[in-house]
């Protein structure tokens, strides 16, 4: 036992005399693990933090459009699918775009987008008054003039945040009208979530009836919101529904159909796909990396001859040796492990920090065990594989050639 635990000291003690090649040996294994640790942890990071912002929608809710916006979405189909199985509400979205809103001050109108939503919109969306009200069913049938905005538009316009009782004036191809605003939602510009709501897309929002017949589109819709009663039940209920609209309409495939859960998992796909191939580019560093190991170790192998003979003479086994030099090429890939596991979650902490400053994400970085573990279990098999060609080349050495050897 004395003979190996020598071995192993003799291993450390050489990796120790040459700090600089060893040093050098490792940055490969050091590359390719920090960039596995980075990329897991980022990747785990933002996927949490898309995922919490989507979980803030209603994600029992599945969206149906028209392809090519035709054939159009009617009134009469909002009513048949609400009959269908499986259907808690149906909320119905118009739109109208490049409207101008004129701002305070009267020098300047801004263009933007007006979409029309309806009572049952809240089914969706957890929607939280700052003051006021959101539309009621009243609203709705009656096509009424009233508007709900954020009080970033109150601001730009009104100049105050609470502008209820006031009448926002727009104008467009359709003419000029304004809408008394009847509420200012309290909406978070700055999330993630904004991007995909009503209220992150458009300037202001009307019952979709009223926006819809300003268009001269009256009881049409760009698309449906459909809340579920059992989202388990979503893929079989969003089949029932293309099977409705294609029927009622005397098409084939005319109508797309779309979740938040299929959004997620689409966002899930390409997270996996991009680490994946990040993962295998820096595998082909690890392989690099390994290659380098058995080069340094061959080149000390040849380095070091006259001392394997010395130690062969005084009764050292091939083992001995063997064992030896693949503890060296362990010892170097191991720390080079260590090192890059280190350098890797710093790294994530650092990337992490500047997402958070410069997007709408809240990226918290992810320590994963796994990928830690596995890191440390291939630099032990990096050392093992390519170490073992150099121990054998110095196992099997002639003490009598090597003690010739200059």
């Amino acid at each position: 036992m004395k003979k190996y635990i020598d071995s192993i000291n003799s291993a450390i003690n050489s990796v120790l005399a040459y700090k600089l090649r060893s040093t050098l040996t490792m940055l490969g294994i050091i590359i390719g693990i920090s960039a596995v640790i980075l990329i897991t942890s980022i990747g785990d990071g933002v996927y949490r933090s898309i995922y919490a912002e989507m979980n803030e929608f209603n994600m029992s809710s599945i969206m149906a459009m028209a392809r090519n916006m035709q054939p159009t979405i009617d009134i009469e189909d909002v009513s048949a699918i609400s009959n269908l199985p499986n259907i808690l509400g149906v909320s119905t979205v118009s739109e109208i775009h490049n409207l101008y809103f004129p701002l305070r001050g009267g020098s300047e109108a801004h263009r933007d987008t007006l979409i029309g939503l309806d009572h049952n919109y809240t089914m969706i969306e957890n929607i939280s008054m700052l003051y006021g009200r959101f539309f009621s069913e009243q609203d709705f049938i009656n096509a009424s003039y009233v508007t709900v905005i954020t009080s970033t538009t109150s601001l730009d316009v009104f100049g105050t945040i609470n502008s209820v009782g006031m009448n926002l004036d727009i104008e467009g191809r359709f003419g000029r009208f304004s809408p008394l605003v009847i509420g200012i939602i309290d909406f978070d510009e700055d999330s993630l979530s904004a991007f995909g709501t009503p209220f992150g897309q458009s300037f202001a929002t009307m019952p979709a009836t009223t926006v819809a017949n300003r268009a001269g589109r009256e009881g049409i819709f760009h698309q449906i919101q459909i809340i579920l009663e059992n989202p388990t039940l979503s893929m079989a209920t969003s089949d029932q529904i293309a099977r409705l609209l294609n029927l009622r309409h005397d098409t084939e495939d005319a109508f797309m159909i779309m979740s938040l859960t299929t959004v997620v998992d689409g966002i899930d796909a390409v997270l996996m796909a991009i680490t994946a191939f990040i993962t295998f580019v820096a595998g082909i560093s690890l392989f690099v990396g390994g290659v380098g190991v058995m080069n340094i170790m061959m080149v000390t192998v040849t380095e070091r001859t006259k001392e394997i003979g010395i130690k062969k003479s005084l009764g050292a086994t091939g083992t001995l040796i063997r064992l030896q030099f693949v503890a060296e090429s362990i010892i170097i890939t191991v720390s080079g492990g260590i090192i890059g596991i280190i350098f890797g979650l710093l790294a994530a902490h650092f990337v992490a920090n500047i997402i958070t400053s410069i997007s709408p994400l809240s990226i918290n970085m992810v320590i994963a065990q796994g990928p830690i573990v596995i890191s440390v279990l291939v630099s032990i098999f990096i050392g093992v594989i390519f170490g073992v060609v150099p121990a054998g080349k110095a196992a099997n050495l002639d003490p009598v050639e090597s003690l010739r050897y200059e």
